[in-house]
């Protein structure tokens, strides 16, 4: 059985990055974008990602928050704020007929719109597509197997090819 961690990790002010912690790639994000080291969201992730020191991990952040998954597999993850949006127009645009027609029966609408749009998300950080491609994974897939998890007032999924077991939450 495949495991999966899931780190979380909230800003604090006491929070710093040096930009010879950063990996090649991040150095390389920083050099095009030098504001990145002064975004919070980019810092917390990537203390985070440092502490870990996993080789397979993947990220989400909102809010100050990142969100880490890591594992002996590949594995997306996505985490959005459970909170009143417009959320129609995005089901509009994101959503191919079946998920509209489950979204639309369902008795907790807010819920499940987030449970498949942060699949769709996660979806296409494992399969290293572009946001683009939302319309082009699908949350009924049978070959990826999900989880859904309630932290605070997130709304967390992750995704694998595989079956796994979400073993630990380290905070």
């Amino acid at each position: 059985m495949r495991v999966a961690k899931l780190h979380i990790l909230a800003d604090k002010s006491t929070l710093k990055l040096s930009y010879k912690s950063l990996n090649r790639s991040d150095k390389n994000r920083v050099k095009k974008s030098p504001n990145l080291l002064q975004n919070r969201d980019f810092v917390v992730s990537r203390v985070l990602k440092n502490r870990t020191q996993k080789r397979r991990v993947c990220l989400s952040h909102k809010d100050g928050i990142c969100f880490l998954v890591s594992g002996n597999v590949r594995f997306g993850i996505d985490a959005e704020k459970l909170k009143d949006r417009e959320i129609a127009s995005v089901c509009e645009f994101c959503f191919d007929d079946d998920e509209m027609r489950i979204w639309q029966n369902s008795s907790d609408k807010l819920l499940q719109f987030y449970k498949i749009f942060t699949t769709k998300e996660a979806l296409i950080k494992l399969k290293n597509l572009d946001f683009g491609s939302l319309k082009n994974v699908n949350f009924c897939d049978k070959n990826i197997f999900k989880t859904h998890q309630i932290y605070k007032d997130f709304l967390i999924t992750i995704v694998c090819k595989k079956r796994f077991m979400l073993k630990e939450i380290v905070c």
